[in-house]
C-alpha cells in the first residue's frame, strides 16, 4: 500500500527476552500492526519488548526501516536480508 510520504509514522523494533531483534517495521500505529502479525507470525509469542521511534513523515520512517533491516539484521524480516536491498522499495 502506497502511503502519503508526509503523514506521521512509527518505526517499531520487536525484541525477544534475550534482546535479540526479531522484527522491525513501519506503521501508522504499531499496536494495531502487531495485532495483525498475530495471525501470520508464529514468532509473535517470542516478543518481550517493542521499541517505538516516532517520525513526522512516513518517507523518513521508511528510510530508517530500510537502514535498520540492513544494519541490524532482524531475524524475521523477509525482505532486504541480502546485499541487494531493491526488495525494499518505497511502499
Amino acid at each position: 500500500m502506497k502511503r502519503n510520504p508526509r503523514e506521521p509514522a512509527q518505526l517499531y523494533r520487536a525484541f525477544d527476552s534475550k534482546g535479540r531483534l526479531l522484527y522491525c517495521g513501519v506503521s501508522l500505529c504499531c499496536i494495531s500492526r502487531a495485532a495483525k502479525h498475530r495471525i501470520a507470525a508464529p514468532w509473535l509469542q517470542d516478543i518481550a519488548r517493542i521499541d517505538v521511534e516516532h517520525f513526522d513523515h512516513w518517507d523518513v520512517a521508511r528510510q530508517a526501516e530500510i537502514a535498520a533491516i540492513r544494519d541490524e539484521r532482524p531475524v524475521h524480516n523477509k525482505h532486504g536480508r541480502g546485499p541487494d536491498l531493491r526488495s525494499l522499495q518505497y511502499r
